[in-house]
This record gives C-alpha cells, structure tokens and sequence, in this order.
C-alpha cells in the first residue's frame, strides 16, 4: 500500500466508521421496528366478544306444599271417638239401667275425649301454621325467581352492548392495522432504501483499496479509527498491534450499546460539519491539495519510468496512486452530504 498522509487516512477511516454505523443502525431499526409492528399487529387481531348465558344458580320452582300430620289426625280422631264411645256408655248405663258406672271409667273416657280434643285442636293450628310457611317460601321462590330474570336481562343487555362496542372496536381496529401495516411497509421500503445507499457508498469508498478485506466491517473499523485517532501510531503499526484482536473483541460484544449511545451524537457532528463550511472545505481543501501534490509527484516519476522503459504495468499502479485523495475526498463530501439529510438517525 502506498504512503497516505495519516490526516487524510483518519478522515477516510472516520467516514467508513460513520457509514458502517449508519448501516449497521438501520439493521436495527428494521429489526426493533419490526418487532415492535408484530406485537402491535397481533393486540389489533386480538377480540373479546362474550356469549350470552344462564347465570349459574339454582332456579328453583315454587312447589312447596304443606301436607299435614294424616296419620296425627287419624290418631286423634280415634281417640276422641273412643272417649266419646265410654262417656256415652257411662250415661246410657246411669240411665237406662240406674246403674253408677266405677269413677275411674268416668275419668278415663271424659279425660280420652278432652286429650284427643285439645291434641286434634293443636294438630289443626299446626297444619295452619305448616300451610302458611309454604305459601310464604314458594311467594319467596317467585320474588328470587323474579329476580333471578331480571338480572338474567341485564346481563343479555350487558352482553349485547359489550359485544355490539367489540364489534365497533374491531372494525376500528382492522381500519388501524391497514394503515399501520401500510405505513410499516413504506417505513420498510424507505430503511431499506437508505441501506442500500449506504451499502453504495461504503463499497464506493472501499473500491480505493486502502483498508484491507478483513478490516471492513464495523468492530474493526471503529477500534482501528479510535486506536490511530487517540495514538501517534501508523496504519501498519495498528494493525501489527498485538492486542488488536482483543480490541476488536470488546468492541464487538459492547457493539449495540456503542451504536444506540453514539450514532446520534456522529450523527449530529457530521450535519454540524456540514453545515460549518470553514471546517468542512478545510478538510477538502487538504485533500486537494494532497491530491495535487501527489499527481505533480506522479508526474515526475512517470518521466523518470517513460524514460528508463519502465513498464506499462508499474505506470498503471503509479496512476492508481494518484486517485487516493480525490477518492477520500469525494467520499468525505459525500458522507457529509448524506447525514446533512438524513434526519431518521436519532
């Protein structure tokens, strides 16, 4: 490789880091951005409709019904017929035949007939009382039952507006994922666009054949750039430094933060740049005027080789020679040019 001035070389590798960034800053956006539509995408898509249905509770029928004691009544039917039988006898007997019954028969048959009485009389008010209670928990039944309908209604009701508002909101929705998939697929193409001219900028600058194969990709680039920029060490140098592959190592797994902490601020120093005039024709104007004295260089020596018979290939490389600095200096206006403009990278 010829002998670059190490300014004009600086101003070359930083222009192959920035547009390495760019490039490497765009992946990410399209990778992040598209992450984030996918997530957004699938929250349209999702519904939430619900069905109308039974509450779940029991709906009893109102058919409580009080049946009574029958065997109580029968028992105590029986017992005032008999008591009723031997107080009659008793009488018959003190009448007809003149004859006292004994005490103890009087006092069973009058005691029989008062018990079955008072007990039948008892039975009856139970079996008011029993008819009253189920009359009074099947009107309960009816009232829950009601009830029960009522909120049955309210619930459909609930139901069809909630259903009725889903289907508003997912028509909405599928209105919002038209445009958002229409906006994704233009923020797309344009990410991919802005790629591409970057992609043909880099191999434009790559195509001078300064920085080796090997090193153009952006960990090498980056750590050759910040290694030559904050040192007095040359081009060989750095790249003959023996922990340049750790170097390149630790630029590569902190990669991401590098990019999401610096492209704005490059970003922003390059538009500066190109804004700032005196800076940026201070820096063409070296270039042209390392390109002029080089070509005058270039000059001489194809006299000297045209004199000796030199060859026409040692003539081609020399003339190749010559092209470096206004190669580096078309890609630093162009690089310049571009962030000016490109006002996505924040």
């Amino acid at each position: 490789m010829m002998d670059i001035n190490r300014d004009a070389l600086l101003v070359y590798l930083r222009d192959c880091r920035d547009l390495e960034m760019v490039k490497y800053r765009i992946g990410q956006m399209l990778r992040r951005e598209e992450a984030a539509f996918r997530k957004q995408d699938k929250q349209l898509q999702e519904t939430h409709y619900k069905k109308e249905q039974q509450p779940q509770r029991n709906t009893p029928q109102p058919n409580y019904s009080y049946e009574g004691g029958i065997g109580e009544h029968l028992f105590f039917g029986i017992g005032i017929f008999l008591g009723g039988m031997c107080l009659l006898l008793c009488v018959c007997m003190l009448v007809i035949e003149g004859e006292m019954p004994p005490p103890v028969v009087w006092l069973i048959s009058l005691g029989v007939l008062i018990a079955g009485i008072l007990l039948e009389k008892g039975n009856i008010e139970a079996d008011k009382e029993g008819k009253r209670k189920a009359q009074s928990r099947n009107r309960e039944i009816i009232e829950q039952n009601r009830k029960n309908q009522e909120e049955l209604q309210q619930y459909n009701q609930q139901v069809r507006r909630h259903n009725e508002q889903e289907k508003q909101r997912v028509q909405q929705n599928q209105r919002i994922l038209q445009q958002k998939r229409q906006e994704w697929e233009q923020r797309k193409r344009f990410l991919e666009r802005e790629r591409e001219k970057v992609s043909a900028m880099l191999q434009k600058g790559y195509s001078l054949n300064i920085l080796p194969a090997p090193y153009r990709v952006l960990p090498r680039i980056y750590y050759i750039y910040e290694y030559m920029s904050t040192s007095q060490a040359s081009f060989d140098e750095t790249l003959l430094h023996e922990h340049m592959e750790d170097g390149f190592s630790r630029i590569e797994a902190r990669l991401e933060d590098i990019v999401d902490n610096q492209m704005g601020q490059f970003a922003q120093l390059r538009r500066m740049e190109e804004q700032n005039r005196v800076q940026s024709e201070r820096t063409i104007g070296m270039l042209n005027l390392l390109d002029r004295s080089n070509r005058s260089a270039y000059g001489r020596v194809q006299s000297s080789l045209n004199r000796m018979g030199s060859s026409l290939n040692s003539i081609s490389a020399h003339t190749a020679d010559t092209s470096y600095y206004a190669g580096i200096a078309a890609n630093y206006s162009a690089a310049n040019a571009y962030f000016s403009l490109a006002n996505y990278l924040k």
